[in-house]
């Protein structure tokens, strides 16, 4: 923790000091000219000591060597200070690739944390974004809270984050990070835009970022069932399942404070941009690389399939809202607008069209155990599919089943 040192005591403490430095506390200020005496205060954080105060009426901040006492870096900042005597340095500052990061703060009358970050970059005390936080986040580790991406700085506040440019302009706010490791990334708000970014695997840099091209509408109108709707205030986005495809990324934004998870966009990224999808569900791997997605009411439900460049290339309505064949059974795409859904461990076979019309149906003659293990295999000829299942039963014997079926008639022909 800092300590404030009264001036005083480092006369007694530090005898062989010059008397010009024992405002210092006998470290070494190379320009000790235009200081406020009254304002100074030195923080000891192990080999490292923080000297700050008012020179000339703003906010100066020095780094020492504990042993040498000698003046490492300064900073100075550009603008007037308004100096609080409660202000203190409670935990170390962040160290970054070529600054820090420092906070200074002092407890309110609700016993929170008033806390004014700062950036010290090159010669300069930069002022960022000040914010209240609770005495449990406060006392947190303080390495948890900031990040340096290179691109971008991340400092944690009591419930989310804010990014800042390394001239310390805020960049986005409202930011919140992914606890996936598979691929790891980070969204907030740009001047009220989506803004998307996606970390190297050690998640240490920021190798792509992607910003929607409009404001996001943070009201939305969710579908409570029974005609009714709850209108809803993004606070802050939840995103999941992001999925690296060929052209891109896409990811699933959430609500996580109403009952049961809502899926009420779903976002492609492409070429450093954002295009939002309205939609209920995760988007479906579709036709030739494409994406199915879905909007529904309690009247109908509406399909739109979007191709790689997150274009609209066809939309259908199934007009009965409560039964979607789609989700029955695994499924096949034949086009952009039919496919083959397979049921009964795939022994049965059905062409459906997106609007709910059934073409054909088809059952393999064979028997499957409820409780087997099945992998199908699926070889296209055109309009011949041969199939191969690949069955594991519970005892541990195996078997295998092998058909094709023409896809346009439904016509099955069985092989061994």
């Amino acid at each position: 923790m800092a300590a404030c040192v009264d001036n005083n005591s480092f006369d007694s403490e530090h005898p062989n000091a010059p008397s010009d430095y024992s405002e210092f506390g006998g470290y070494f200020v190379k320009d000790t000219v235009g200081f406020d005496k009254e304002s100074i205060r030195i923080s000891f954080f192990n080999d490292s000591i923080w000297i700050w105060g008012l020179k000339n009426e703003k906010l100066w901040i020095g780094l020492f060597d504990a042993n040498s006492k000698q003046q490492k870096s300064a900073w100075i900042s550009k603008t007037s200070f308004a100096f609080n005597e409660q202000l203190s340095i409670s935990n170390s500052p962040v160290k970054l690739l070529d600054g820090f990061v420092l906070f200074l703060d002092y407890r309110n009358e609700v016993n929170n944390y008033n806390v004014f970050p700062l950036l010290l970059m090159e010669d300069k005390v930069l002022a960022l974004t000040p914010f209240e936080e609770s005495w449990s986040s406060h006392v947190s580790d303080l390495g948890n809270k900031v990040y340096d991406w290179q691109s971008k700085i991340y400092i944690k506040e009591d419930n989310y984050a804010r990014l800042y440019t390394r001239d310390g302009k805020e960049y986005a706010d409202s930011v919140s990070l992914s606890a996936s490791n598979d691929k790891p990334f980070v969204w907030g708000f740009h001047e009220k835009k989506i803004w998307i970014g996606v970390f190297n695997d050690n998640a240490t840099q920021l190798n792509e970022e992607f910003v929607s091209n409009e404001i996001y509408n943070r009201h939305k109108k969710i579908y409570q069932g029974y005609g009714e709707y709850l209108d809803y205030y993004i606070g802050y986005l939840w995103l999941d399942q992001c999925v690296h495809r060929e052209w891109g990324y896409t990811f699933v934004s959430f609500t996580t404070d109403i009952s049961d998870y809502y899926i009420h966009d779903v976002f492609l990224c492409k070429d450093g941009t954002i295009k939002r999808l309205d939609c209920q569900m995760s988007p479906l791997d579709w036709f030739n690389g494409s994406l199915l997605v879905y909007t529904s009411d309690n009247r109908s439900r509406t399909f739109t399939v979007y191709s790689p460049e997150a274009e609209a290339l066809v939309t259908i309505e199934n007009k009965d809202a409560y039964y979607e064949p789609l989700f029955m059974g695994s499924y096949e795409p034949i086009n952009y607008t039919e496919y083959i859904q397979y049921q009964n461990n795939g022994l049965m076979l059905t062409r459906y069209k997106l609007d709910g019309t059934s073409l054909w149906t088809s059952s393999v003659k064979a028997n499957i155990a409820s409780n087997a293990k099945c992998k199908q295999t699926i070889t296209k000829f055109g309009e011949i599919w041969q199939h191969k299942i690949d069955v594991v039963n519970y005892d541990g014997s195996t078997e295998q089943i092998k058909f094709s079926v023409n896809i346009r008639t439904g016509e099955i022909s069985e092989t061994e």
